[in-house]
């Protein structure tokens, strides 16, 4: 369901799968009894509704609050001087612009993840390389 293009057999694939996960939830946890209904709770009962919300607005990566509050956490988690958290949280946000630029103008930028240092270090790896080659 979280991509960014979703088949109309996936999407009936992925309904069948969840009112399945659902049904097995209720039976498991609630023994379909009145009384343990409060264990459902409003996210289990939306899964169901999922696949028609999808046909109607598309899939939830694309109109999901998701991503800019996973972004807005990161950044949030980068904040370095607590004295001053608004101006300290803007500036980590346009150094993340920065670099998500950067990465957009010269892919060769993003490369491995596992080659270490971050975008800035490896841009004036490049920035040198080039130099060096070319100059």
């Amino acid at each position: 369901m979280n991509q960014h293009r979703i088949t109309q057999e996936n999407l009936r694939n992925a309904h069948l799968a969840l009112l399945s996960f659902a049904e097995e939830f209720k039976d498991v946890y609630c023994q379909r009894m009145q009384t343990c209904i409060y264990f459902v709770c409003p996210c289990m009962h939306l899964l169901m509704h999922l696949p028609r919300k999808v046909l109607r607005i598309g899939p939830p990566i694309c109109s999901s609050q998701w991503t800019l509050e996973h972004t807005i956490g990161n950044l949030g988690k980068e904040i370095k001087q607590h004295s001053n958290p608004f101006a300290n949280l803007s500036q980590r946000g346009i150094r993340c612009a920065h670099v998500n630029a950067l990465i957009a103008i010269i892919p060769d930028l993003e490369g491995n993840q596992n080659s270490g240092g971050d975008v800035m270090h490896r841009l004036c790896v490049f920035v040198r390389t080039a130099t060096s080659t070319y100059g």
